[in-house]
């Protein structure tokens, strides 16, 4: 697998239906790593109907509260999933080339109530190359716990790294985060983190590639967006190797995003398959 180690920014999403218009930010002074401040944020595709993760809005009543969101309960390739990889037999190699060019870029950072996370600035500087095929990186999503699990395990942290191409077919790469060590890259992140609800008014501009497991190995499927509308025919690809986030880290994610992970869905008559780079 190609690796391309420069810088790979990220923040922290969720549906990749939004890429957002930013006037030029102003940078901050007396800050830790780049911090940057703009004006505002606009949605291209706005939600269609409030939902959430509790009540009459949850997860069970998504496909009701709009006509856009039927997927969410009449779909048959839904995600998160279960990946089971025993027996051995049931899980398929595939080989596929895989390829990141991350880098350097700002990020503005959102709590939109739901779901935190960032928006690239410069949807071209970032990119992910499947069998030739590009995708541009759109948002970065965290999700605590984490939706995907493995194996029946649930992890304390997800972070969904979701991508587009032109034909507006996207792929989302999941990283699972385990309590452990601190995550030195990320600590600047957690400076961006908003106090309430609502878009914090800065951007971060930062080196995140470490973040990224070597991913000598990952499990993939075809699955659909973990909040509505729900849409499917979307390439998940899910690292099987977790990355070590500190006990300070996870809680002050779960402070801003606590308990928004969709339950585990049917896997129905999908192959999962172990990508070999």
């Amino acid at each position: 697998m190609k690796h391309t180690k420069r810088a790979f920014v990220l923040l922290i999403v969720t549906f990749l239906i939004a890429s957002v218009g930013f006037s030029y930010p102003a940078q901050a002074a007396g800050s830790e790593g780049e911090t940057f401040f703009y004006k505002e944020q606009t949605l291209l595709t706005p939600i269609k109907a409030e939902w959430s993760y509790e009540g009459k809005e949850g997860p069970n009543y998504w496909e009701s509260l709009s006509s856009e969101y039927k997927a969410c309960g009449k779909g048959t390739n839904q995600s998160p999933i279960d990946i089971e990889t025993e027996p051995k037999s049931s899980v398929k190699e595939l080989e596929q080339e895989l390829e990141f060019d991350y880098n350097e870029t700002i990020y503005s950072v959102e709590d939109n109530d739901e779901i935190f996370q960032a928006n690239s600035f410069d949807l071209d500087n970032n990119t992910l190359t499947l069998n030739e095929e590009d995708y541009r990186l759109h948002q970065v999503a965290l999700h605590t716990p984490s939706e995907h699990t493995i194996d029946g395990e649930e992890y304390p942290l997800e972070i969904q790294l979701v991508h587009e191409n032109d034909d507006e077919e996207q792929l989302i790469i999941s990283v699972l985060a385990d309590e452990g060590k601190e995550d030195t890259v990320l600590k600047k992140v957690w400076m961006a983190l908003p106090k309430a609800d609502g878009v914090a008014n800065r951007a971060v501009d930062f080196d995140a590639t470490e973040l990224i497991p070597e991913l000598d190995s990952l499990y993939t499927y075809e699955g659909s967006l973990t909040t509505p509308p729900c849409t499917e025919n979307v390439t998940w690809l899910v690292s099987d190797e977790p990355i070590s986030l500190s006990e300070e880290q996870i809680n002050a994610v779960q402070k801003v995003s606590s308990e928004n992970n969709r339950p585990i869905q049917e896997l129905n008559n999908r192959d999962i398959f172990k990508v070999i780079p």
